[in-house]
């Protein structure tokens, strides 16, 4: 396999931020931010909350988006 190379970032740190931008890594690691998978599912239902609003020029508080996506977050992960 071929690695590449940054200049200045040497092959710990380039390959600490691949992992991080892919959320490769296992799920108890502080980079990991879901398989792709996962990460289409939580996108997924996001898009549809989103298209599925009555009134498109309102937004969604933050708080509230946040309380929604918690609940469904145990589904998402559950995505293989």
């Amino acid at each position: 396999m071929t690695r590449l190379a940054r200049p200045g970032v040497d092959g710990s740190a380039w390959n600490q931020m691949i992992r991080a931008a892919t959320g490769a890594g296992g799920r108890r690691e502080p980079g990991h931010h879901g398989t792709p998978a996962q990460r289409l599912a939580a996108s997924t239902w996001a898009a549809d909350y989103a298209n599925a609003a009555r009134d498109k020029k309102f937004v969604e508080p933050s708080t509230r988006f946040e309380a929604l996506f918690d609940a469904k977050l145990p589904d998402l992960v559950d995505t293989p």
